[in-house]
This record gives structure tokens, sequence and C-alpha cells, in this order.
């Protein structure tokens, strides 16, 4: 069963009068649970078909579907509403409030939901192994601490989607290698579907499929 498709999507921007193409009539379908790793350089276009999928942009041709619901055929209430409710997001850069704790850090998602939890804010915590720093600010966690904060945060809602932009872009080898063990075991083990967009190649081993962007198309890898 397919949780997400792409269907002939292209999409592109301005550089004063220039149109710039970034994607070029994109095809894709996600099964529900998969983990897909999507490869390439920066300014391939991977940030954008991420934020496609999860609501934040929209294309300017073709269609893209969660579920059975074209997200084109949404309102702006509704689309606020699926990007809280069923997409989890992993940055490179973590996005944590610096004035608040790591478990304050997770709890805002479910505060955004109205639906505050403090067990389910420490049962995400220890998934990532993080079970004793939840009172920890981020400037006393390392790199990769403060993005398993973000993979918390990230399934604390048990979202359908969890997509991640570049999660190990800002730590070293032997973190980011720690990082994508911990963030495809925590999916596998809530079911949810992740795409990984990376130009990291290391991330093939942890992916049920990968494949590449390249001159605004995806392909095979």
């Amino acid at each position: 069963m397919a949780q997400l498709e792409f269907h002939d999507v292209s999409k592109g921007y301005k550089a004063g009068d220039v149109e710039v193409p970034v994607l070029i009539k994109v095809n894709l379908e996600v099964s529900k649970g998969e983990i897909l790793v999507i490869l390439g350089p920066s300014g391939s276009g991977k940030t954008t078909l991420l934020n496609l999928a999860a609501g934040i942009d929209k294309p300017d041709e073709g269609t893209v579907v969660v579920g059975s619901r074209d997200l084109a055929g949404l309102s702006e209430d509704e689309l606020t509403r699926y990007r809280r409710t069923r997409v989890g997001y992993v940055f490179q850069f973590f996005n944590l409030l610096p004035t608040l704790t790591a478990k304050e850090n997770v709890a805002v998602a479910l505060e955004l939901l109205e639906r505050p939890d403090d067990e389910e804010v420490a049962r995400a915590l220890h998934r990532v192994g993080l079970g004793g720093m939840g009172d920890r600010f981020p400037h006393q966690l390392s790199g990769g601490e403060q993005q398993r904060v973000a993979i918390a945060r990230a399934i604390v809602k048990r979202p359908a989607l969890i997509v991640a932009d570049e999660p190990t872009g800002n730590l070293d080898e032997e973190t980011g290698a720690e990082v994508f063990k911990t963030l495809t075991e925590v999916n596998r083990d809530a079911g949810s579907t992740l795409i990984i967009a990376t130009h990291d190649a290391k991330a093939r081993q942890h992916a049920d499929r990968v494949m590449r962007l390249k001159g605004g198309k995806l392909e095979e890898f």
C-alpha cells in the first residue's frame, strides 16, 4: 500500500527573471513502512522534494498524494493539521529551541496538537537513548545528542511519515552513523514511512530502497 505518491511533479524557482527548474516530472511511490534514501549533492532538489511530501511547498505541476488525498486539495488549515499530525521532520541543524530542555523540545510537538503527554515524551527520549537527559538544555548536549532529541520530537506524535533532511550533515562520521542507526531503528519500531535525503552514501546500508536525484530527475540508484 502506497503511503506517498508523486505523479509528474515539477517544481522550480525564479532567480531574477530566470525560471530555475529544481524537480522535473518526478514520479515516486513510497510504501507504508518503507525506508527510502534519496541521494544527491547540495542543490539537487532533495529539500524541495521533502517539503513537497510534507505539505510545506506545492508543486508547479503534477500531484502529491498521501494515502488517497491530493495535498493540493487541502485548505491551509487542513495542510497545517496534516503537517502537525502526520509528518515528523528531522532537520540538518536540529532546530531545537535553546531556552527549552530536551523534554520540553519534544513536548512541543504534542502541545501543538493540544494533547500534552509527559509519559509519551519520556518514552520517545528513551527510544533514542536519552532517557536520563530530559532536563538538559541543547547547549549541554553534543551534536549527536541534539539530533536524537530532534528525532524524538519527530516520532513522539507517532506520524505516518518521517522526512529527514541531511540529518547527519552537521555531524562527524562516527556520530552520523549512530544517528542513521537510531533513526532507522525507531522508525521500524513505529512502522512509519521514512524518507532520508542525504549526500552521505553510507545511509544506503539502512535503506529498503535507494534513489538518486540528478538534474532534477529522480532515478533508481
